[in-house]
């Protein structure tokens, strides 16, 4: 059997060769992803080992929550340094201290300046990798080093004067050298700005330290000392040098991840629609050789050993565009890697790290999927009776299976189950759901396309014979028809769900705003997260503008809940002062009041409150940014459009706030012009480091247009798929026009001429297209339909984008008519003579 199964496929390696193509674009993407991974996370690994190269224990404070919202300023007292000195097995411990930095030349832009951290130059710069690359460093105020990237990224040059904002406000300082670390010229996180030690406790903070780094002393290893000072620093993170470098580089490679998975996106797309060609393709194969497979049974061959036969086909397949995916998937991988430094600045130039894993899994779930696709085929052909080998013709009918059909229905009613019952859980549930609908509609497809196919082909038949006949073909096979449309209706269908969605979310986007907050005008920092304190000052001197009723700056960010019940939860919150709160943002009491909210207090969404059992005057105990743990009586229960699940008043979380981020919300004295109001803000910010002053209509444009940059890379991605799709129409016609030589040969013998067989050939391509594609637009936008039903998060309004639909639809046709024009080729040079002795 393995030599007959060797036989088939290197006597007839066209039939399979747009099947292993499909593998191959797959295997491709997901070997490319892997690389990407293993590569970037082996780089980060290897700098910051050069980082931490000189110390062997570090002690931090507690870890931060939520995402990166952890402090860079002092979190640990000044005491803890002499309680790690006491330590037995330090030989040296230093204090140091960093935080958030934007440095840019004097004169520019501060908006156009480079992302850094700020920090002391260390007692010992070599016990910190610090290695100068050029100047000195700084011994003085007013002077720093930068980290040679930097300098070269900016342009600077030695003695330039530079601007360096940090939250404790402004500092000019003059460029006196630049440093690189170990064979590194910056670091991934961003840049380094070093100052002197009298001026970096004066701007980062003289209370504490944000790290203390540790060497041990001759014969005491790095875990014991780390198990020591951990005993002693039982609320601190004591980490080795070595598990220090992973935590920052697995905490970098996941911020930097976007590449890795935007390629595993795209493979697991295109495997998925490559699955419908790989079982479409072996279905027709087993079909063709039904009296081949007829002769094994009738000269002894077991059902087992025919199914095996077909199976084994698949996975050398399967191995075959594996391998050759890999292959490929290594190059991309390669010239994605080359270009780490753009991908994560700061990276040095490293080479693509080829491990086991990122080689063997594209080949393994390639063999996996061929195998699960070709099961089918497999069946059919272990179902064939020896008898069938006297029957004169080898093709057998292809019979709809219920099985398939009845799984989708079920993965339809659970998909549609988990659209309208989730819409109030976010886009992430509402999208499963709708994915997997449509995975059930895959398998229902090929069960349903014969009676839709029926109806939309009739006006066929006025067209001319050749359209009635390639209508008449294409309902002869209804599953086969079905099968191959189906991928290309699981494509548009994704797509018209994704565009109706965004349509409806753009159109809901102003109403949004405006029911959120009745602030008329938001206001936002430019620099980077942490660096927009200067929003308080802001916001104190908007209420001075004669338009201004009220601004209130907000902070924002992530804290951690002990529930009582179980796991902490972690949720979002606003800190702000209460009073005229609800005339910014559309708060609405429910018992208490937000706006009379005490220091000792905190408020509660309902939702919250209701799921834990909370009331007024219950007490609850979270854990702010910088890990400072509080115990706050719910002063409030509220509901509300407001985008915050926890209101704090702004004296409770005064120096605890650690990165949150900030927005001024300004309401207007009633009557006021909005154009005159937000000139006047426009000048008054421009006081300030960079900001943007939004109206509620600009700020729905921009959230149009990020719905709008996502769709794009979504359309991207789905165009792959739409590209198997079209390969998969060009793989089941020339299979086709094979089956049917002696069908075309006899229109041939009748009178027929190549442009017509040619035309029939064309015609069936555009039914199979016309199928997919309207098929799985109406899918689609009556699977948003229900999204847009069930969204309980605000009111959305459902919109057709007819023009972006119809375009869809035009493109996918036109590509069923590139894709006939080879087997339409062929189907036109079929010997007439021979095709009708054949027997």
């Amino acid at each position: 059997m393995i030599s007959l199964t060797w036989q088939r496929i290197s006597s007839s390696p066209s039939r399979l060769i747009l099947s292993v193509l499909a593998v191959i674009i797959g295997t491709s993407f997901l070997t490319a992803a892997l690389v990407v991974t293993a590569s970037t996370r082996a780089a980060l690994e290897d700098a910051f080992d050069q980082v931490y190269a000189g110390t062997d224990v570090i002690v931090q404070g507690p870890e931060g929550v939520g995402e990166p919202t952890r402090s860079l300023g002092p979190i640990l007292p000044v005491e803890v340094l002499d309680d790690v000195r006491a330590v037995a097995g330090v030989a040296v411990a230093e204090g140091r201290r960093r935080d958030l930095a934007q440095v840019s030349a004097a004169g520019t832009a501060a908006d156009t300046g480079a992302r850094a951290v700020a920090m002391d130059v260390p007692a010992d710069p070599g016990a910190a990798a610090i290695e100068q690359r050029a100047g000195r460093l700084p011994a003085a105020p007013h002077e720093v080093a930068l980290d040679a990237a930097t300098a070269d990224s900016l342009g600077l040059t030695l003695d330039d004067a530079l601007v360096i904002l940090i939250p404790a406000g402004r500092y000019e300082a003059r460029l006196v050298g630049t440093v690189g670390f170990g064979s590194l010229d910056g670091l991934s996180e961003g840049g380094r700005v070093l100052l002197d030690a009298g001026s970096a406790a004066d701007l980062l903070g003289s209370s504490g330290f944000a790290e203390i780094a540790i060497t041990a002393e001759p014969g005491t290893s790095r875990g014991d000392l780390r198990t020591s000072i951990a005993a002693v620093l039982p609320d601190t993170q004591v980490l080795t040098s070595e598990e220090a470098a992973a935590r920052d580089a697995a905490a970098v490679a996941t911020e930097t991840a976007i590449v890795s998975r935007i390629l595993l996106a795209v493979a697991g797309l295109a495997l998925f629609v490559g699955g419908f060609l790989v079982a479409n393709t072996f279905r027709i194969i087993a079909r063709q050789r039904t009296r081949e497979l007829a002769l094994l049974r009738s000269v002894g061959a077991s059902r087992r050993q025919v199914t095996a036969t077909i199976l084994l086909e698949a996975a050398v397949m399967g191995a075959l565009g594996g391998l050759i995916g890999v292959a490929f998937g290594a190059g991309i991988g390669a010239l994605l890697v080359a270009g780490t430094g753009i991908l994560v600045p700061g990276l040095p130039p490293t080479g693509p790290r080829f491990t086991v894993g990122a080689l063997a899994i594209g080949p393994a779930v390639s063999v996996v999927l061929t195998l699960f696709a070709a099961r089918g085929a497999a069946r059919h052909a272990s179902s064939v009776p020896p008898v069938a080998a006297l029957r004169a013709s080898a093709v057998a009918a292809d019979r709809l299976r219920r099985l398939p059909a009845v799984v989708g229905l079920l993965l339809i009613v659970l998909g549609a189950a988990v659209v309208v019952m989730g819409g109030g859980y976010g886009l992430l549930i509402t999208a499963g759901g709708a994915v997997v609908a449509l995975l059930g509609i895959g398998l229902v497809f090929p069960v349903v396309s014969g009676a839709v196919l029926s109806v939309m082909s009739r006006p066929l038949e006025r067209l001319g014979v050749t359209a009635a006949i390639a209508r008449g073909q294409a309902l002869t096979e209804p599953r086969r028809t079905g099968s191959t449309a189906a991928a290309l209706a699981v494509s548009l269908a994704l797509f018209a769900f994704l565009a109706t969605f965004a349509a409806s979310l753009g159109a809901a986007s102003p109403a949004q705003v405006a029911d959120r907050q009745p602030a008329e005008i938001t206001i936002r920092s430019e620099m980077p997260w942490g660096l927009d304190g200067y929003l308080s000052d802001l916001a104190a001197r908007a209420e001075t503008v004669d338009e201004v009723a009220i601004a209130r700056d907000v902070a924002y960010g992530d804290l951690r809940v002990e529930t009582g019940t179980g796991a902490p939860v972690t949720a979002a919150f606003y800190a702000a002062d209460p009073a005229g709160l609800g005339e910014l943002l559309d708060v609405v009491d429910r018992a208490g009041a937000v706006e009379g909210l005490a220091a000792t207090q905190i408020g509660v969404r309902d939702t919250f409150a209701g799921a834990y059992g909370w009331q007024v005057g219950d007490t609850i105990e979270i854990t702010l940014p910088d890990s400072a743990v509080m115990r706050l009586t719910i002063g409030a229960v509220f509901s509300g459009a407001i985008q915050t699940n926890w209101i704090l008043p702004a004296d409770a979380t005064a120096g605890h706030l650690g990165n949150a981020g900030r927005q001024v919300f300004v309401r207007l004295v009633d009557g006021a012009d909005l154009a005159a109001a937000d000139a006047a803000l426009e000048e008054l910010g421009a006081e300030y480091p960079p900001v943007e002053v939004l109206t509620h209509e600009e700020l729905a444009t921009q959230q149009v247009e990020a719905e709008e940059a996502s769709l794009g890379i979504l359309t991207a991605l789905l165009s792959l798929s739409v590209l198997i799709g079209v390969l998969g129409i060009v793989n089941t016609l020339a299979l086709g026009v094979v089956e049917r030589q002696r069908e075309l040969a006899l229109l041939r013998a009748v009178g027929a001429t190549r442009s017509q067989v040619r035309a029939i050939v064309r015609w069936e391509a555009v039914l199979v297209a016309l199928l997919g594609g309207s098929l799985g637009l109406v899918v689609g936008v009556g699977t948003a339909w229900l999204a847009t039903y069930a969204f309980t998060e605000f009111p959305l309004p459902f919109i057709l984008p007819v023009p972006r639909l119809a375009l869809a639809l035009v493109v996918t046709i036109f590509l069923g008519v590139l894709a006939a024009v080879l087997p339409a080729a062929r189907a036109a040079r079929v010997d007439v003579l021979r095709s009708i002795a054949h027997v």
